[in-house]
């Protein structure tokens, strides 16, 4: 019975962990040039991995940069640009309509008829990873007389738009007398970070203000 063993090559190793090879996604952009032992993990986060078209009859991909001029001129799928933390309007229209912010990052709005109850509205940012992102979503609206509602995301999900437009809503907005198109949607999108920085500030101010009282108070005998 003869037994096969293995030695370490220490010279070999040392070959391989150097050896420099070209990003999977330099079609897409990349001109990174990494260690073939880094390979996997600059790949899972790298900002070229491609993201899709979710027309199903289009088969285009790319990276974010080229998605919007694709979706703009190709598709001429309805868009918007805004700003974090300035409101802009949307009506209410069955449909995608895509969101580019000051930065360059993509987002899809996509309506969808709820019988019979109005319109479901989902949101993703579009990124190749499909983790939650920093962002999050406020919108405000009403419906007819007498209703007004606020519904907020917490936390956007990300999406390379590879299962097609998200359908998973976080929002419902109810049927107006007037039809769909009669209702405005304001919406703010903003950066979770900077949402829980202002926050603290805020409270910060609050409890300084607070505390000058106190003083102020004290000095006085009350």
């Amino acid at each position: 019975c003869s037994r096969t063993s293995f030695e370490h090559c220490l010279g070999m190793e040392r070959i391989v962990e150097s050896a420099v090879v070209p990003c999977t996604y330099a079609d897409h952009g990349c001109t990174n040039k990494i260690t073939y032992f880094n390979k996997k993990s600059h790949e899972q986060a790298c900002s070229y991995e491609p993201c899709f078209c979710p027309d199903s009859g289009c088969g285009f991909s790319g990276s974010v940069a080229t998605l919007w001029k694709h979706f703009t001129t190709q598709h001429k799928w309805p868009s918007t640009e805004f700003k974090y933390y300035t409101p802009f309007d949307l009506r209410v229209k069955p449909g995608a309509h895509f969101l580019r912010a000051g930065d360059g990052q993509l987002f899809v709005m996509n309506m969808v008829s709820v019988e019979p109850v109005g319109h479901g509205v989902s949101l993703v940012c579009i990124q190749p990873n499909t983790s939650e992102s920093s962002f999050r979503c406020n919108v405000v609206f009403s419906s007819f007389t007498g209703h007004h509602q606020i519904s907020t995301l917490e936390s956007v999900r990300c999406s390379s738009l590879s299962d097609g437009l998200p359908k998973n809503y976080f929002c419902i907005v109810p049927k107006s007398p007037g039809g769909g198109a009669a209702v405005l949607l304001r919406i703010t999108i903003d950066t979770s970070w900077c949402s829980k920085s202002r926050t603290s500030r805020r409270r910060r101010r609050t409890m300084t203000t607070m505390m000058r009282m106190t003083r102020a108070t004290t000095r006085m005998g009350i």
